[in-house]
């Protein structure tokens, strides 16, 4: 079991990273980009109930895309194309006692490096073509889990979270991107999880409602912070007892 280890740690990271890549549509927020994007909350055995005690892990997530049009800095904005790059390191604690029923996760997550580019560009018949490119590295925006549910029906895993997006992240207003986003962002998600641990098939389904506040530094910007809703079906075959060898996954929004 412990040879499995190294292939299924490459394999989390390369499968949050291509999830990452594949979502390009959004722009219900400034920049065209948004707090969620498939393969951030949730990718082996989601709703499976984890051991109870402390827990510690790290987690690399890569976000490109593009957009012809966005909103920066107040104003329409053509042409668009971003990268970003965060590390995470985690740390939660589950509880050994059932609570409602089931058990209970608290969590939080920190971006101790993040980093991103942005570059925009747009052609114009009469004046040729105009481009500016922008980056900027630092500290994050902190991944809070104030509840996290877990409840076991036979082969069936359900599972309640609340996450929490809280702006600890570097911003400056003038800046064309930064790594923070200077607003606040609150996701529930339902995941079901059903899992043959004797043959190692498992299929998930974790659909989410999240609401974005307002930038205070951009009300001039009308930002969409009405309820947005996800989904992001997972199909894995476990190659070792505990460990993933094959992620297909898609994201719906």
């Amino acid at each position: 079991m412990t040879k499995c280890r190294p292939f299924a740690r490459a394999l989390a990271c390369f499968a949050a990273g291509a999830a990452g890549l594949s979502a390009s549509d959004a722009k219900a927020t400034e920049g065209a980009a948004s707090y969620y994007f498939a393969g951030g909350f949730g990718s082996f055995l989601t709703a499976v109930p984890p051991e109870p005690g402390f827990s510690v892990a790290s987690q690399t997530l890569m976000f490109g895309g593009q957009a012809q049009r966005a909103v920066l800095r107040g104003r329409a904005t053509f042409g668009l194309s971003a990268f970003a790059l965060y590390e995470f390191v985690a740390g939660s604690y589950a509880f050994e006692p059932k609570i409602l029923g089931g058990r209970l996760q608290i969590a939080a997550a920190a971006p101790v490096v993040a980093t991103a580019s942005m570059n925009v560009s747009l052609d114009m018949r009469l004046f040729g073509s105009l481009s500016n490119t922008a980056s900027d590295t630092g500290f994050g925006d902190m991944l809070l889990t104030p509840f996290a549910f877990y409840w076991s029906f036979g082969e069936i895993h359900v599972k309640l979270a609340q996450f929490v997006v809280a702006p600890t992240g570097r911003y400056n207003v003038d800046s064309l991107i930064n790594v923070g986003r200077n607003y606040w962002a609150f996701d529930t998600q339902l995941g079901i999880t059903w899992f043959h641990k004797a043959t190692g098939p498992e299929l998930t389904v974790l659909p989410g409602i999240m609401i974005n506040t307002t930038n205070p530094d951009r009300l001039q910007v009308r930002q969409r912070v009405s309820p947005r809703f996800h989904g992001q079906p997972v199909s894995v075959s476990h190659l070792c007892n505990r460990y993933a060898g094959l992620l297909v996954q898609a994201d719906r929004r």
